[in-house]
C-alpha cells in the first residue's frame, strides 16, 4: 500500500534487512520520514528554513472534521444549539468583517447569542486540552532539528497567538522560532499576503524556505506562487481511509458518520500512522474492533447495575476473562462494584444440574461429558437412543451429576461472598445457560443477566440485552465479537472439589498468543481513547454502530486478513451450537 507498509512489513520478518535499507537510505541522505514515496528530500536538505502548517499537518484534533470540535462541547457540558450557533457565529462574523482578510475567535463570539458566550474559554481549553501532535509529520519536524534547520510555523486560523503557541509546545514542538498566525496579522496564506510577510520580516529568499502544509491552495499553489519549494502532506486521516487495506474502514464510513464515529475513526488513523515496533494482526484487530466494543459493553453493563443496585459482578468463563480484566483496569474505579470470575460454562451447569430442556445436543453433551468424565456410556447421533441411554444409566449419572453440583455451587457461593445482589455477564446466548445455572445454584442471590445479544426471550429470569438486534444474519459478526472478547483458557468442564477448573485439553499457546495479542490491543485502544476522552454515550459509538463496522470489515477482507482467520475454527461451543467448520476457508 505504501512506502511505510513496505519497511514495516520487511521489519517483521527481517531485522537485519530492514536495518541495512534504512542504513543505506541515511547514508545516501535519501532516508524516507513520511510515508510518502514523493517527499522532496533534497529540496529539504537544500533549505536552511522548514516552514509547517499547524493544524491537519503538525497538529491534529481527535475528530474528523473540525466543526466536532462544536459538537463535542454542546454534549461534555449540556449546551443545547452550541454547534450551530458557533458555526452560524463565524459566517455572521466574517460578513462583518470582510475588510479584513481573517477574523478572531472574539470576532466569532461578538456574534453569537449571549446564552453561548460563555462557550469562548471552552472552546480554547478544549483545543488546547485535545490537539495532539500528527506522528508523521512530527518525524520532518525531528529531522529538521537534527538537520539544524530553522524551524517556522504559519497558520490560517481564528485562534490567538498564545492559544497556537501553547498547543505546539505542548505537543512537543519546543523549538519553533517563530509563529505566524492569520489571527494576529489579519493576513492570510489564502492571499498569499502572510508568506510575503514572513519573507520580508525575517529577509528570507523565497530559496530558504521549504514549506509544508495539508491545503493545495493555501499551503501549496500560493507558496508556490511566490517561488517557496512545498511539499503537500496528506492528512492524517486521509493517509488512513486511502490506504488500500482500510478500504473496510472507507466503506464503513462512507455510510455512518457521527461524533462517536469521527472520534474512533480518527483514533483509527492516529494508530495507522504511529509507527509500531511489535503490532501484530491480532493486536491490530484488538485495537481497531475489541476496543470499541468492550468500551461500550462494559459501560452499559456498569451504568445498569449501578441503577439496579448491584453488589457484585460474576464475569462468566470464558468470555468474561478479558471482560473482568477490562472492567477491573479501566471501570471499578469509578463505579465502585466488586467483581468475581466464574465458571458457568454451559459444559458445568449441565453436568450439574442435568437440565437438557428436551434439547438433543445438550442431552448430547451431557453423555459425553460423563462418559468422558466418569463410566462407560454410549452416545449416539439421535436423540431417542441419547435418551434411552440417559434413562438407563441415570442412577449413576445423578451421582456422577451431585459432586459436579456440589463443586460448582462451592464456587459459586466462595465468589459471591456476602453480596445478596448479584449478576452474571456473559456474551451471546441462545439458552440462557450460564444466567439459568446461576439461578438455580444461588436463587434469589442472582438478579439479572447481562448479555450482548440474546436469539429468544423464552426465558423466566429477568436480563438485559445490549444489542436491540435479534441476532439473525448476523453469524459473522457473533463470531468476531466471541474472538475479540476470549480467554487464554480452553473449554472448562467441571469443578475440581478446591473450586480448580477442569480442563478439556491441555491449553493451547497459539491461542494463548492470539489473545494476548488482542488483550495489549483492547487495552491500547482504551488507553489512547481515556487520554482524550471521558467515557460516555456520545464519545463511544454504539453498539449498532459497531455491528455495522464489523460487518464492513467482513465484507472487505483482503487477502492478509484471510490468511489470519482462516486459522481461526469454531467450537461446537461457539454460536448457537456450530459445528466445527473454518469460516474463511
Amino acid at each position: 500500500d505504501s512506502t511505510l507498509d513496505v519497511m514495516e512489513y520487511i521489519k517483521t520478518i527481517n531485522i537485519e534487512l530492514y536495518n541495512l535499507i534504512v542504513w543505506d537510505l541515511k547514508r545516501r541522505k535519501k532516508y524516507k520520514v513520511v510515508d510518502d514515496a514523493n517527499f522532496d528530500f533534497e529540496s529539504f536538505a537544500k533549505c536552511s528554513v522548514v516552514s509547517f502548517d499547524v493544524f491537519d499537518t503538525l497538529i491534529v484534533r481527535p475528530f474528523v472534521y473540525p466543526d466536532e470540535l462544536f459538537r463535542y462541547i454542546e454534549k461534555k457540558y449540556s449546551i443545547k444549539g452550541f454547534h450551530h450557533e458557533r458555526i452560524a457565529a463565524e459566517q455572521r462574523a466574517r460578513l462583518a468583517n470582510n475588510k479584513k482578510e481573517d477574523i478572531t475567535i472574539y470576532d466569532i463570539y461578538d456574534q453569537i447569542p449571549f446564552k453561548y458566550k460563555k462557550c469562548l474559554e471552552l472552546e480554547i481549553n478544549e483545543e488546547i486540552n485535545l490537539c495532539r501532535a500528527n506522528p508523521l509529520i512530527k518525524n520532518i519536524y525531528n529531522i529538521s532539528q537534527e538537520y539544524d534547520k530553522e524551524v517556522i510555523a504559519i497558520s490560517d486560523i481564528y485562534l490567538p497567538f498564545l492559544v497556537i503557541k501553547k498547543i505546539l509546545e505542548k505537543n512537543g514542538f519546543e523549538n519553533i522560532k517563530k509563529i505566524y498566525v492569520s489571527s494576529e496579522y489579519k493576513k492570510t496564506k489564502a492571499s498569499g499576503n502572510l508568506y510575503k510577510t514572513v519573507l520580508k520580516e525575517n529577509k528570507y529568499s523565497r530559496d530558504d524556505i521549504f514549506h509544508i502544509g495539508d491545503n493545495m491552495i493555501s499551503d501549496i499553489k500560493n507558496a508556490y506562487d511566490l517561488g517557496i519549494r512545498t511539499f503537500k502532506a496528506t492528512k492524517m486521516f486521509d493517509n488512513f481511509l486511502n490506504a488500500p487495506s482500510n478500504y473496510k474502514y472507507y466503506d464503513f464510513w462512507k455510510n455512518h458518520q457521527s461524533l462517536s464515529i469521527s472520534i474512533h475513526m480518527q483514533l483509527l488513523s492516529k494508530r495507522f500512522s504511529t509507527i509500531k515496533d511489535k503490532s501484530t494482526y491480532f493486536e491490530e484487530l484488538g485495537y481497531n474492533l475489541g476496543g470499541p466494543l468492550a468500551l461500550r459493553y462494559l459501560y452499559f453493563v456498569s451504568k445498569e447495575a449501578k441503577d439496579n443496585n448491584i453488589d457484585k459482578f460474576l464475569f462468566v468463563a470464558r468470555d468474561g476473562y478479558l471482560l473482568k480484566h477490562v472492567y477491573e483496569k479501566y471501570f471499578y474505579e469509578n463505579f465502585k462494584i466488586p467483581c468475581e470470575y466464574v465458571y458457568l460454562t454451559r459444559a458445568t451447569v449441565l453436568s450439574s444440574t442435568l437440565n437438557y430442556e428436551k434439547e438433543p445436543r445438550y442431552l448430547e453433551t451431557i453423555l459425553r461429558l460423563a462418559q468422558k468424565q466418569y463410566f462407560d456410556i454410549n452416545v449416539y447421533k439421535d436423540y431417542k437412543s441419547n435418551l434411552s441411554e440417559f434413562k438407563k444409566h441415570y442412577s449413576k449419572i445423578k451421582e456422577w451429576s451431585r459432586t459436579n453440583y456440589l463443586n460448582l455451587k462451592k464456587h459459586l457461593n466462595s465468589c459471591v461472598g456476602d453480596a445478596t445482589n448479584v449478576v452474571i455477564v456473559d456474551m451471546t446466548t441462545g439458552k440462557f445457560t450460564s444466567l439459568t445455572g446461576a439461578k438455580e445454584l444461588l436463587k434469589d442471590k442472582v438478579s439479572l443477566g447481562f448479555f450482548t445479544f440474546v436469539f429468544n426471550n423464552e426465558i423466566e429470569y429477568p436480563y438485559i440485552s445490549l444489542s436491540s438486534y435479534s441476532g439473525e444474519n448476523l453469524d459473522d459478526v457473533l463470531t468476531i465479537s466471541e474472538l475479540l472478547i476470549s480467554s487464554p483458557e480452553e473449554g472448562i468442564i467441571s469443578m475440581g472439589k478446591n473450586s480448580e477448573p477442569v480442563y478439556e485439553r491441555v491449553q493451547d499457546q497459539n491461542r494463548i498468543d492470539r489473545y494476548n495479542s488482542i488483550s495489549k490491543g483492547i487495552d491500547a485502544y482504551i488507553d489512547d481513547f481515556l487520554e482524550l476522552f471521558e467515557i460516555s454515550d456520545d464519545n463511544i459509538i454504539s453498539f449498532d454502530d459497531w455491528i455495522c463496522l464489523t460487518e464492513s470489515y467482513l465484507n472487505n477482507l483482503n487477502i492478509i486478513d484471510k490468511q489470519y482467520l482462516s486459522d481461526i475454527t469454531f467450537s461446537k461451543e461457539a454460536i448457537r451450537g456450530m459445528d466445527d467448520v473454518n469460516l474463511y476457508k
